[in-house]
């Protein structure tokens, strides 16, 4: 343990006899061993202060001179020195408050951390989107080529005429379909001379990055392959095959296996596009700066696109399923999506998943976006409902079914968080119940599990309100979080809306009308959403009360959300004439405005052309 001493009134450094230095040394260590015993860390102010003691007291101590001493390296424990390498003699320094800077870096260190922002999660959710329109609307274009005529007869001319005839005589009379005890043969065959026609590529296809069917020349490419029946496209043979059985009258699908980019990112992925979007930012001038890091690495694995697989689906009128024809034998793609014979796209990722819902489910929608009752993508379902995918095949609900009931219980409790089937309640949120409790489909480590179906949501008083149900009278409450009070479904009853009297809209204690859902709208009144109805409504003397659709919260404040008003169901037709009539009017007097600042720009660029011409 050492002490500083330095006297800017001497010329050189001195040091005191070895009498003060061993005092001034078990002092020293006297009062380190105290702070010690009670936890503490000596203060530099404290240390200062021992400074100016000490110089005080030696003021009057004989020096002499000795020769300059170049002071110890620090040992551990903190930065002090042990006893065994004290010097006898020399000017050394003791330095405080190096443990508290190091660990004050550590701990900014630690909170530094680099994460993935919000704004590269958006962009990377909306990236996959963009990729499975892209996916879907190619399929299609590829169905719709499969179902021309021209391209079934060109598939069917590929065919020994020996064998149509066959196939054609097992027809069932009146009808487009074989029957079915020769339905098997006649697949067999067909698929015997098709891969004896055209033999599968040895090589791995890939698309090109960025590139889709709908992409590419389609249609004059496939057509060039059924005359050479030679390709590198992996999407021709499926095509050809399909085209080929549809000419047949056997039912087919055409599928395909899609993986978009993965919504889970690394750091540096997300680095990367916060990058690129600082520099959209500056480009559209919405950042002041105009330095930023832009990173020059490669893109990672994961942002390139894999390459879709391609296969086609054959209805097997025997067994009464779809059978897949010439399907990857791994399949490891997160959406599958298949196109039949009248145009409905479907997504069959259940059928081929080997498990969909520990493994399949977090590469997909479903594990950041909103889902249905049915566990799926409500964006997807919307995206497939456009050509009546919204529902599974009822041939094959039943096969998915069973299925899914065959599907082993998880193994580890972390799968239980998103298994669709059953649930521990342990991963409950607060306003889920179990009800009934009964059965227990098993344990895990002791602990029950239940069907995912027994599960309910509970919800307040208000929230059943605005949801056009009332609690029962004398309820008691399933479940408290605090002050707040939860019912479920079953003790709430629909909501009795008190109808229109006398051309009069019933209103709230606020003057609207509470319309969260449809059936809340009182007996006897009609909803328009027009912007001007209220207006037109106050002009024609119609009762009309603001429609309160829902609350928008912004910094903790709920808004209220008005759509147009509530009219009398007699008065509606009148109200409609009036707003075509209103709207009419309002263009016209648009038209007019438009045409007199027209008039007025023309006006001033005249005058101005006069002045300075003179």
């Amino acid at each position: 343990y050492f002490r500083t001493m330095s006297f800017s009134s001497l010329g050189n450094k001195r040091l005191a006899s070895d009498d003060d230095v061993t005092d001034d040394c078990a002092a020293s260590k006297r009062q380190h061993v105290k702070a010690i015993d009670s936890g503490s860390r000596v203060s530099n102010s404290n240390s200062n202060s021992d400074h100016e003691n000490d110089d005080d007291d030696d003021d009057d101590d004989q020096f002499e001179d000795v020769p300059d001493m170049a002071p110890p390296q620090p040992q551990s424990h903190g930065g002090y020195a042990s006893d065994d390498s004290m010097p006898e003699l020399g000017t050394v320094e003791l330095t405080i408050g190096d443990d508290a800077s190091s660990s004050n870096k550590k701990s900014a260190a630690g909170r530094s951390r680099a994460t993935v922002s919000a704004r590269a999660r958006a962009v990377r959710r909306h990236q996959h989107m963009t990729e499975l329109i892209t996916h879907v609307l190619s399929i299609r274009i590829l169905h719709q080529i499969c179902m021309q005529q021209g391209s079934q007869a060109l598939a069917l001319s590929l065919v020994p005429r020996e064998l149509v005839d066959i196939i054609w005589s097992h027809m069932v009379p009146g009808k487009p379909q074989i029957r079915r005890e020769w339905a098997a043969s006649d697949l067999r065959d067909l698929l015997f001379v098709f891969g004896n026609l055209v033999k599968p590529r040895r090589t791995r296809s890939r698309v090109p990055a960025g590139r889709c069917p709908g992409c590419l020349p389609v249609e004059d490419d496939y057509f060039r392959f059924v005359e050479t029946r030679v390709s590198d496209k992996p999407w021709h043979r499926p095509m050809l095959l399909a085209g080929m059985l549809r000419a047949m009258s056997f039912e087919t699908r055409l599928c395909v296996g899609v993986t978009p980019s993965p919504l889970r990112m690394t750091v540096g992925e997300a680095a990367e596009i916060d990058a690129a979007l600082r520099n959209v930012d500056i480009l559209i001038g919405k950042t002041a700066s105009t330095s930023t890091s832009t990173s020059r690495k490669r893109p990672g694995r994961s942002l390139l696109p894999r390459a879709p697989s391609y296969w086609v689906e054959v209805f097997d009128a025997v067994d009464s399923k779809w059978v897949g024809l010439e399907s990857p034998s791994k399949m490891t793609h997160p959406y599958i999506i298949a196109v039949d014979d009248h145009g409905r796209t479907l997504d069959v990722t259940r059928k081929y998943a080997s498990d969909f819902t520990h493994t399949t489910l977090a590469q997909r929608l479903e594990s950041v976006s909103p889902k249905t009752e049915r566990g799926i993508c409500t964006w997807w379902i919307r995206l497939l409902s456009r050509w009546g995918g919204d529902q599974d095949d009822e041939r094959e609900s039943h096969e998915l079914q069973q299925q899914a009931i065959a599907t082993a219980m998880p193994r580890r409790i972390a799968d239980f968080a998103r298994n669709p089937h059953y649930v521990l309640e342990r991963h409950l949120r607060q306003n889920e119940i179990i009800r009934p409790r009964d059965p227990i489909v098993g344990r895990i480590r002791g602990e029950p599990v239940f069907l995912r179906e027994n599960v309910h949501t509970l919800r307040s008083q208000l929230s059943w309100q605005r949801r056009g149900r009332t609690v029962k009278q004398g309820e008691m409450p399933s479940k408290a979080i605090g002050e707040t009070r939860l019912f479920g479904e079953w003790q709430t009853t629909k909501t009795m809306v008190p109808p229109v009297v006398d051309g009069k809209v019933p209103r709230n204690e606020y003057g609207r009308v509470d319309l969260f859902v449809q059936s809340m709208l009182p007996p006897g009144s009609a909803h328009v959403t027009s912007v001007h109805a209220k207006r037109v409504c106050g002009v024609l003397g119609i009762d009309a009360a603001d429609a309160l659709v829902g609350f928008s919260y912004r910094r903790g404040a709920a808004t209220p959300t008005l759509l147009g008003v509530v009219v009398p169901e007699e008065s509606l037709e009148l109200l409609n004439d009036a707003l075509q009539n209103d709207e009419l009017f309002q263009q016209e007097k648009a038209r007019e405005a438009a045409e007199a600042r027209c008039v007025s720009n023309w006006r001033r660029l005249l005058k101005a052309l006069r002045v300075r011409a003179q």
